[in-house]
């Protein structure tokens, strides 16, 4: 699955995540799958946390800014939030959003399971979700 930014803004994946039995989660870290890396060693990486809609990205519902400067590379690529208090207690959206700091489009080639799921994306910070058949390779890791 990939997708190039456009006018050098973000790229956005969203990933719909079922909490069992409506408990109270802690979000301990956010996983996601490069195919392979783009023309840079590192970039930005913010983790964003949406409302789930209607098995839409929502609102917004964390809005402590949760970014870190990441090496951009093939595999899987880990986002630790142990030290934010990201607390949820029901069905979300996990949002990663690439923050080009480069002169030129950026194009993104993410992990996906093409056979089943909805992949969420979008190609501008207030742009529109574009819903896409198939699943990013995002994954988030919790505590009960």
């Amino acid at each position: 699955m990939s997708t190039i930014s456009k006018e050098m803004d973000i790229i956005e994946s969203a990933k719909q995540i079922k909490i069992p039995n409506n408990k109270t989660v802690r979000v301990k870290a956010v996983n996601f799958y490069l195919r392979r890396g783009f023309e840079t060693d590192s970039a930005f990486v913010r983790i964003n946390f949406y409302k789930d809609f209607a098995d839409y990205p929502g609102d917004k519902i964390v809005f402590e800014n949760v970014i870190q400067r990441k090496q951009i590379k093939q595999g899987w690529i880990n986002i630790d939030l142990e030290k934010y208090s990201v607390y949820l207690e029901e069905d979300f959206f996990v949002g990663v959003e690439i923050i080009p700091d480069s002169k030129k489009p950026l194009e993104v080639f993410m992990g996906a399971i093409l056979t089943k799921g909805n992949a969420y994306m979008r190609e501008s910070s207030l742009g529109k979700w574009k819903e896409l058949q198939g699943a990013q390779s995002i994954n988030v890791e919790v505590e009960y």
